[in-house]
């Protein structure tokens, strides 16, 4: 057995603190900070993240509006609560990320939807009546 003295100084200090960590659980489980120590950090992930990926996004060039702020909160929200994901299996629904979330107001921004703006309608087809003879005339 190794008797090295930092050895035994390491275990020591481990298992003091484990000592302490449980006094510190069981101080919380008594009292009320335990609800403190929990739904703080919880909240803040839930509100922070978003606005977070959002700030992200619009420093890389996409402009944000309290709207899509406000979305993306809501839908995070509804990913992290554990009672909303076990709705979400209720109705059958996949429980979708906030990547997905960004994604699709990133394309409803592209679109226009979310500025009020009409749809563009989308391109024809390439060989819809008129590209054909388009096609015909270039070669």
């Amino acid at each position: 057995m190794d008797r090295t003295p930092g050895r035994d100084l390491g275990i020591k200090r481990d298992l003091a603190l484990l000592f302490l960590l449980a006094i510190l659980l069981w101080l919380l489980h008594i009292t009320w900070l335990w609800k403190i120590v929990l739904f703080v950090p919880l909240g803040l992930l839930i509100v922070v993240w978003p606005l977070l990926a959002l700030t992200v996004s619009h420093l890389r060039g996409m402009k944000v509006t309290k709207q899509e702020v406000l979305l993306v909160v809501r839908a995070h929200v509804w990913l992290t609560v554990p009672e909303l994901q076990a709705e979400l299996r209720k109705k059958k629904q996949r429980p979708i990320s906030l990547l997905e979330v960004m994604s699709h107001i990133y394309a409803l921004k592209k679109e226009g939807v979310l500025e009020g703006r009409e749809r563009q309608p989308p391109e024809p087809a390439f060989f819809s009546e008129g590209n054909i003879w388009e096609y015909h005339r270039k070669m």
